[in-house]
């Protein structure tokens, strides 16, 4: 019906400025030229015989353009996301798996381009999850099942599923998600704009919306627009909720740091998924595999998804092996992007592009960088339509691209480090320290870097920032509160406030310290950290009726959000 929309306005303006204005200005045209007057009698005598018919073609033509108009205005407000269709509907291909039956490699080996996930549709296996705090509990109070977190999507609270890569993430998300009844699953894409009020809700009115963000780690939306989305959402009254999934270790860190607001959203559980049981594991292998489930084996594939992988590993290790053997810079071009996605650093085509011809971390250089990008995604080792930054199939860059022989990967952090230095790449230094700082052990050779980048950009606000929380972790305070210092020279910001009055509360300086909180909340009040960090200040310092008010307010801010 859409594609109606512009022919039938042409067909509409047609027939009322040809077939009704242009007689009559012709008319008394003609007729002011011949000295006898408009003479519009002609056309007025046609109107008055047929103008019952004219008036209902008018009407009829005017109600299908409107209603193609209708149609032609979603199918453009359509194109912001990339999915858009009912949960109920839900179609494993649109969270990026390949269907097969079991002992499907063959269809692998046909199709070298459909790089997805395998989904065995007659084989799932039903997961238990706990809180992401409690994971390394021996006996954690709470399990949460399948339908605990639809009832928990149905009552407008949302969720994030965490764990390691292969754990069986996505195909948990696409079986919850799929049975959300009278919701209507989307996905924002990241080339587009954030849809208008009008666009919202003509889209889903008297719709709920689900938020579907598979791998936090891996999205190309900003947090403003996620949140301009869902301010949007709220505002033309349309109930929406967020269901997503995130990668454990560098790769969560730096979802907290890109997507803040919706991680720590107190309406969201954040959930560890729990170990498959062996029985599990042998079930699910029994079902997806031609030979019979080997126990003494399990230790080989620790996740369910390992499992059902098993064969699409198999063929992209030997076609890693090809590869390696009939096109070393393409291997190397593989490794490249093990060594930067391990790093954190984003794989744009510039930084992959000089990267392989630094002859400290890599042998071969490629000049044909987009052909041989292309070439990979068609073996299946990248996204398909992959661009800047390029997409690796993570599972099959963590297990089966072989790293340089003799080296490891964190054995050329600092090699990388000089490559990023040399090109005066701020933001790939920033990305590499944060990925350190993250871990205790590294935290120190993070700060190294953290410094590097600032040789050459002093100013360098969020580097200043993010080695003040890695100095104020080691306990070195006095330099942490100089990083601080410097960064809010820079630009005023909650963040670094709060690091501030955190570093001067442990020096001691607690009237300082309070200043500084107030400063962060004066900026942004619903600041619930900083609320808890002020509660806990004044409680040291006794002052325990104020302290009581920071933390009510913090609780209401908490309460206001889980009641939205």
């Amino acid at each position: 019906m859409q594609r109606l929309y512009k022919p039938l306005i042409f067909v509409l303006v047609t027939f009322v400025g040809l077939g009704m204005l242009w007689p009559l200005a012709q008319g008394c045209f003609l007729g002011v030229i011949r000295g006898e007057g408009c003479k519009w009698q002609p056309v007025l005598a046609f109107v008055d015989i047929y103008y019952p018919w004219i008036v209902l073609f008018l009407l009829a033509l005017g109600g299908i353009t409107l209603l193609a108009r209708q149609y032609y205005r979603r199918d453009q407000a359509s194109g912001s996301f990339d999915l858009l269709k009912p949960a109920s509907k839900l179609h494993p291909k649109d969270l990026g798996f390949r269907v097969v039956k079991p002992d499907g490699d063959a269809e692998l080996e046909e199709h070298p381009a459909l790089n997805l996930r395998p989904f065995y549709e007659s084989t799932y296996v039903n997961r238990l999850a706990v809180l992401y705090e409690e994971r390394a509990v021996a006996k954690p109070e709470t399990y949460y099942d399948e339908d605990d977190l639809v009832d928990y999507l149905h009552k407008g609270k949302g969720f994030i599923l965490i764990g390691r890569p292969e754990d069986g993430k996505t195909r948990t998300l696409y079986e919850i998600v799929g049975r959300m009844d009278g919701h209507v699953a989307v996905t924002l894409r990241a080339d587009k704009r954030v849809p208008e009020k009008a666009d919202i809700l003509l889209l889903f009115k008297a719709s709920k919306v689900i938020l579907v963000l598979d791998d936090l780690s891996n999205l190309k939306n900003t947090e403003s627009d996620l949140l301009d989305f869902q301010q949007r959402l709220t505002e033309c009254e349309i109930p929406w909720v967020v269901a997503s999934t995130c990668q454990d270790g560098s790769e969560l860190t730096r979802a907290r740091e890109n997507f803040g607001k919706l991680y720590y959203d107190s309406r969201r559980l954040k959930l560890w998924l729990e170990e498959p049981t062996p029985q599990q594991k042998e079930r699910l292998a029994e079902s997806a595999w031609s030979q019979p489930w080997n126990p003494a084996k399990s230790d080989d594939y620790p996740t369910l998804g390992s499992i059902a992988m098993r064969e699409a590993m198999a063929e992209m290790k030997r076609r890693f092996d090809i590869l390696s053997d009939t096109h070393p810079e393409w291997a190397d071009l593989l490794r490249a992007l093990k060594l930067l996605d391990y790093a954190g650093v984003p794989c744009s085509h510039e930084r992959l592009r000089a990267i392989l011809g630094y002859e400290q971390l890599f042998l071969h250089s490629d000049h044909n960088l987009l052909k041989s990008l292309d070439a990979l995604a068609n073996q299946g080792f990248l996204h398909p339509g992959s661009t800047d930054p390029v997409e690796p199939e993570r599972a099959y860059l963590h297990k089966v691209v072989k790293y340089v022989p003799g080296r490891k990967l964190e054995e050329d952090f600092d090699r990388l480090a000089d490559f990023l230095e040399g090109r005066e790449d701020s933001s790939g230094l920033l990305a590499l320290g944060l990925t350190c700082v993250s871990d205790l052990e590294e935290r120190e050779r993070g700060i190294t870097y953290l410094d590097r980048a600032l040789r050459f950009r002093p100013n360098f606000y969020m580097a200043l920032t993010l080695k003040g929380m890695a100095l104020n972790d080691l306990g070195r305070l006095d330099e942490a509160l100089e990083a601080y210092n410097a960064a809010l020279k820079v630009k005023d910001f909650p963040e670094a406030l709060n690091g501030r009055g955190v570093a001067l509360s442990s020096l001691g300086r607690y009237e300082e310290a309070l200043e500084t909180y107030d400063a962060a909340l004066k900026m942004k009040p619903e600041n619930t950290m900083v609320l808890l960090n002020k509660g806990l200040l004044l409680v040291k310092l006794g002052r325990r009726v104020e302290a009581r008010e920071a933390y009510n307010q913090a609780h209401r801010i908490f309460q206001s959000q889980a009641d939205r």
